[in-house]
């Protein structure tokens, strides 16, 4: 009789400890890898959509989780919709046998990640928010920030780094920092691309390397107010020029493509130049003609010639 009561108390304390730890936080050591699998697409809060290959588990990723979108996807297009806000420690996109597109439609909402996160596959974000207090690294894939999006980001020195032909594309949409001020770093063979839709980034420095690319798309909205804002420029790389479909050229019309120094003090000039690109050079662009100025207290811009 004592040996059956025995049994029992330990198999209920068993049970209680069990429940304890179930029901226990998890910390930073109890970091995870849930990976999204579901062919297409499909919201990110639905556990049945995410693997945890470790523990067998479907669950949604947490703070301390790193939400991966790679090999368990297939090539084709993807969109991840939001319900609700999120968190995770760092998304990582990759593709395993090739690109493999990936939409985050935020649907309003805010993503908050705390670390470092790398993006080596195409990846668009579009009507929301995601907030970093570390950096993002596009190395080798593409990040377009979309309409009504907005990204920020910390980093201990840059909030975005382009590396391996990376590419970061403004369509409509908006990268700033966090708090402070943080660097643009352009690495040769990347590029980064305000499309003519509208947005901005917003840092500290910006430094491209000499083979990385700054292209502008010109359109009839033009640049107005520049997209690009720094208060200081390392470099800037090489200057492409495009125009939209439907662009019209009219003759004496600006473009502002940089605005650099800090607020409130007026700059005469930048010291820094686009390569083999001088005060005063021409560029031609589908038969129309931009001359470029470093001078104009403040701001680089191109105006259109006749």
């Amino acid at each position: 009789m004592e040996t059956r009561v025995l049994t029992v108390m330990l198999a209920l304390l068993v049970m209680g400890g069990n429940a304890a730890a179930d029901d226990a936080p998890r910390t930073s050591a109890d970091m995870g890898l849930p990976q999204f699998h579901t062919t297409g697409g499909g919201d990110w809060h639905t556990a049945e959509n995410w693997f945890e290959e470790s523990t067998g588990e479907s669950r949604v990723p947490g703070e301390y989780d790193i939400a991966y979108f790679g090999y368990r996807m297939t090539p084709e297009p993807a969109v991840v919709t939001f319900s609700d806000d999120a968190i995770a420690n760092r998304i990582k996109v990759e593709g395993d046998r090739a690109p493999q597109p990936l939409t985050l439609e935020l649907n309003g909402h805010t993503l908050t990640l705390n670390a470092q996160c790398e993006i080596k596959s195409p990846l668009i974000v579009v009507n929301g928010t995601i907030t970093n207090t570390n950096r993002y690294i596009i190395d080798g894939g593409s990040l377009t920030i979309g309409s009504d999006a907005t990204m920020t980001a910390t980093g201990g020195i840059d909030m975005v780094t382009l590396k391996d032909g990376g590419l970061l594309e403004i369509a409509g949409g908006r990268l700033r920092q966090n708090t402070g001020l943080r660097d643009v770093r352009a690495e040769a063979g990347t590029t980064i691309h305000f499309t003519g839709e509208g947005g901005s980034i917003h840092g500290r420095h910006a430094e491209l390397q000499p083979d990385a690319t700054l292209r502008y798309t010109l359109a009839n909205d033009g640049y107005r107010e520049a997209p690009f804002v720094v208060a200081g420029i390392r470099s800037l790389g090489t200057l492409e020029l495009a125009v939209a479909e439907d662009y019209e050229h009219n003759p004496g019309e600006r473009f502002v493509l940089i605005a650099y120094g800090d607020a409130g003090r007026a700059v005469d000039g930048v010291e820094q130049t686009f390569t083999d690109l001088p005060e005063g050079a021409v560029l031609a662009v589908n038969g129309h003609q931009f001359q470029l100025s470093y001078v104009d207290r403040g701001v680089i811009a191109v105006t259109a010639q006749e």
